[in-house]
């Protein structure tokens, strides 16, 4: 058990009330999935137009706790039928049950893994937590927990980055870029400016030595990678940029203004050549 919950985050069970809706995104829009309590039905409403389009029959249940949980791709609706000692599973395409699936007694929580493999379900008569796999629908493990255990919450599993690029792969590789556009200081670039800029020798110009380092560095973010050791530096250098006006080159010559965006530039060479995120692997 402990090197699963290693591979797909922290469970906890409460014992605490909570709303049965959670939402799906199927095709273009996102769907409710509502329990109700008293005609063992999941309503399934249109959020774009507050309608209800499906109601799908389910188990019997007598709560009204967090009875239903949603895969992260939004193909599975898994739902606690406290009564009946079962979970029914929703394909959300068809919004009908394709399985049924024995767990402990009187489930009443419900809670999908990060990576959607496991659905966790608190069982609050036998003081257990039953581990579903979602690929076969069938119990793989059995938890003892405390007394009456109602709610399950699943920590998120871990954030995955994108490793940076230096410039000279943005410069050669436009076709690859995520965005179209960037800000600098105040002003606001198209790529075809940003490409200009990449090919302007900085000759000295402080204001393009910045520059080339923060696309790169701005790209990468937008790219997927981890902000967090650049973000400050990324704020100072629009900060600096943004005290001159019009668009760069600004053509700031050796000063205390241009030593400032040197040593925010070499910061973001750094970060562009991942060596402030050692441990990411492409």
């Amino acid at each position: 058990m402990r090197s699963m919950l290693r591979a797909v985050g922290s469970v906890l069970v409460l014992g605490l009330l909570g709303m049965a809706l959670w939402a799906v995104s199927a095709g273009a829009a996102p769907f409710a999935y509502v329990t109700n309590v008293l005609s063992n039905t999941v309503s399934v409403i249109d959020t774009a137009t507050n309608t209800v389009v499906a109601t799908v029959p389910v188990g019997p249940t007598f709560t009204p706790l967090e009875v239903v949980a949603i895969t992260p791709d939004g193909a599975r609706a898994y739902v606690a039928n406290t009564r009946s000692n079962t979970v029914s599973v929703i394909d959300t395409a068809t919004n009908t049950v394709v399985a049924t699936v024995p767990v402990g007694a009187e489930p009443f929580g419900v809670a999908i893994t990060p990576d959607g493999a496991r659905a966790y379900v608190a069982n609050a008569l036998s003081n257990t937590v039953s581990v579903i796999d979602t690929a076969t629908n069938t119990v793989v493990a059995t938890v003892p927990v405390g007394a009456r255990p109602l709610v399950v919450a699943i920590t998120p599993g871990p954030v995955s980055f994108a490793c940076p690029q230096g410039q000279g792969f943005w410069e050669n590789h436009p076709e690859a870029w995520p965005v179209t556009s960037l800000t600098l200081g105040s002003q606001t670039y198209t790529q075809a400016e940003l490409l200009a800029l990449f090919d302007t020798p900085p000759r000295g110009d402080a204001s393009l030595i910045l520059a080339d380092q923060l696309i790169a560095a701005k790209l990468n973010i937008a790219n997927g990678a981890d902000p967090t050791p650049i973000s400050a530096t990324i704020a100072d250098a629009d900060r600096l940029l943004s005290s001159f006006t019009g668009k760069l080159p600004y053509h700031v010559p050796p000063s205390a203004t241009g030593q400032a965006m040197v040593n925010d530039a070499t910061a973001l060479e750094s970060y562009n050549n991942g060596e402030l995120t050692p441990a990411c692997t492409p």
